[in-house]
């Protein structure tokens, strides 16, 4: 019609999904009014190696209330909804928080070829921290073959644990050379599809020689990488600049590290 207050959220999709430049689409969602558009837009999109990523609010009876008293549309069945972002590819957060990270995650890395997560940690907290979040997110973390763990034991000091999710330990500001060699390791065998690095409060210079050796195993894999880090950014400004420059995922939290880590997968379809 010409009229831009005709136009619906699923207008604007498709209009964005035609968009050469537009590689990834983050969208919010309270309701659809027109869901054939939506659903040509976003198999048009997988069609065309676009990656699309929703935080659809209404999930609850009260948000449902919510979403048809300020838009006037009905909400409708959440399940229908999730019904059809999976079918077509369309990833599906639960807060703009991870609308945001899952943004940056899928602009940046390649989609993984499954589920299986490697975890490497400076912390054995931090990996029981990531393995319930990847258990709450459909995500495994697979135990590696007796011959990998044996390499990776001879890197890391006795006291650690070279079983995923891999601790290294505090001994990584010591020798920090240490994650970016089973970095490496994991990134060149088939036992994982993601890998997930998680940093506590660490700081340059050990912190940007860990770094350096990430990006160097990442450079080529096919495999996604995604780091965390918990601390205050002042600590490390130089490590950080490095992982942003290098296109890898930056993200201060476990959780949402996690959160990321599943959009690829739920976009991948694996």
């Amino acid at each position: 019609s010409g009229n831009e207050a005709d136009l619906t959220l699923s207008d604007y999709f498709s209009h964005l999904v035609d968009q050469p430049d537009a590689r990834v689409i983050a969208i919010f969602m309270e309701s659809l009014k027109d869901p054939a558009t939506f659903i040509a837009a976003a198999r048009r999109a997988r069609s065309l190696g676009k990656r699309v990523v929703v935080y659809k609010t209404g999930a609850s009876e009260a948000g449902q209330r919510a979403v048809q008293s300020h838009t006037g549309a009905l909400a409708g069945d959440d399940r229908i909804y999730d019904a059809v972002f999976r079918s077509t590819g369309v990833a599906r957060v639960d807060n703009l928080q991870a609308l945001v990270d899952a943004a940056v995650a899928l602009s940046r890395q390649p989609l993984p070829a499954g589920r299986r997560v490697g975890v490497i940690s400076a912390s054995g907290g931090a990996c029981s921290v990531i393995a319930d979040e990847c258990a709450r997110n459909h995500l495994d973390l697979p135990l590696l073959r007796p011959e990998t763990v044996e390499r990776i034991r001879q890197l890391i000091p006795p006291f650690g644990a070279s079983q995923n999710p891999i601790d290294v330990t505090v001994e990584i500001n010591r020798n920090p050379a240490m994650i970016g060699q089973i970095a490496g390791i994991l990134l060149d065998g088939d036992e994982i599809d993601v890998l997930v690095i998680l940093m506590t409060t660490n700081a340059d210079p050990p912190a940007l020689k860990v770094a350096e050796g990430v990006i160097s195993a990442a450079q080529g894999a096919s495999k996604p990488v995604l780091v965390a880090r918990v601390g205050a950014e002042f600590l490390a400004p130089a490590s950080i600049a490095r992982y942003r420059e290098a296109g890898i995922p930056l993200v201060p939290m476990p959780d949402r590290v996690v959160r990321a880590v599943r959009a690829l997968a739920d976009v991948a379809g694996v």
